[in-house]
């Protein structure tokens, strides 16, 4: 049956003005349920990220005892092996990376209060060309995982924050990498852009020049209820050990460095990442 465009309720009749009345205190109670439901919602977002805090300052607190263990352990191997420069620039790497996790520890020790990012020209080629080796070399190591990297070579440096960029690039790869346990393939490839030419729906101005890194692997895709929640922190079908606040990072660093995000579930063909960042 169809309903009428418009319904006209006479409420000089009795039964008409009691039929609104209930279609009224329904409506009112639905939108106070909905109300409640937010305000639960909210309270409970809240009291996860205080727990994250307090759990963040015990992890600060822990680690910088055997960081710094760690780095005076590197300072005698520099001293004591012989001088070779392959095993000079492993040393140096490591060193490198020591002190890119106590960067980390410090934004944890400031999980409540906004962090100031370090902005330089930075070449996004020849930071995912050396990140790539690195994780080639020691995470995926022994892994069925292939990393493929098809760089822009006319790409611009971008005036933005290097260790921003890791983060967001190694949560990416860990997120494709935890879906395909079996081994896979990831695709990455970086491209310049010019206004809203993306290729990601961006409505920016003609005037803004950006740079545009793609990620796309071949596992399973997500599941739907996964994807309609995909940026929210502690959403994770993964089990014991993921606190699901890997792609939430993503999105909270990659809008901190004034960029953008996007993703297409090609579910059963894998998952494509588009990230755009402004040139400056």
């Amino acid at each position: 049956m169809r309903l009428p465009d418009t319904l006209k309720i006479d409420v000089s009749n009795p039964v008409e003005f009691k039929l609104l009345q209930l279609l009224a205190s329904q409506s009112a109670s639905s939108l106070y349920l909905e109300v409640l439901k937010r305000k639960q919602d909210e309270k409970v977002q809240v009291a996860r990220l205080g727990a994250a805090s307090v759990a963040a300052a015990k992890v600060v607190h822990g680690i910088h005892s055997p960081l710094a263990i760690i780095r005076n352990y590197l300072k005698i191997l520099e001293l004591k092996v012989p001088k070779d420069e392959s095993l000079t620039n492993a040393l140096t790497v490591i060193d490198e990376e020591v002190d890119e996790i106590a960067d980390y520890i410090e934004q944890l020790g400031s999980f409540s209060n906004p962090i100031k990012n370090k902005y330089e020209l930075v070449d996004i080629n020849t930071l995912l060309a050396d990140l790539f080796s690195i994780l080639s070399k020691s995470v995926f190591y022994s892994s069925k995982l292939q990393i493929h990297f098809t760089p822009d070579y006319d790409l611009p440096a971008i005036l933005t924050d290097e260790s921003g960029i890791k983060q967001i690039i190694i949560n990416l790869i860990k997120n494709s990498a935890e879906a395909m346990m079996d081994g896979g393939n990831i695709y990455i490839k970086t491209s310049s852009a010019h206004g809203d030419d993306t290729g990601a729906g961006l409505n920016a101005p003609d005037s803004i020049d950006s740079v545009k890194i793609t990620l796309l692997d071949d596992g399973p895709g997500m599941a739907d209820d996964v994807f309609s929640h995909l940026f929210e922190p502690f959403i994770s079908t993964k089990g014991k050990g993921h606190s699901g606040l890997g792609l939430s990072v993503v999105n909270s660093l990659v809008k901190e460095l004034k960029g953008s995000v996007y993703c297409v579930n090609r579910k059963g063909n894998g998952t494509l990442f588009t990230i755009v960042f402004p040139i400056r």
